[in-house]
């Protein structure tokens, strides 16, 4: 079981999006999330974690990076070669 998270993530006091998704990703088989405004480096700050669900669905903002998008293209393209 997955532990209670805050009831508003502010980034006050340990209290960021990266330490609640860590909390949540042990426990998930399938991963759906909206993106705004962020980069592959905080997607690579969960690799680990991320290695272990079955399928993650990505949401993303107009103002992803254009390394981000990039990179989630690469990824995307391998993943359609091996089906």
């Amino acid at each position: 079981m997955a532990e209670k998270l805050a009831v508003i993530i502010d980034n006050r006091s340990g209290s960021t999006v990266l330490r609640a998704i860590q909390k949540l990703l042990p426990n998930l088989k399938k991963m759906d999330m909206a993106i705004g405004v962020s980069g592959v480096g905080s997607l690579l700050l969960l690799e680990g974690l991320l290695q272990n669900i079955d399928k993650i669905r990505f949401l993303m903002g107009d103002e992803t990076n254009k390394r981000t998008r990039r990179e989630i293209a690469k990824v995307r393209r391998a993943r359609e070669k091996k089906i």
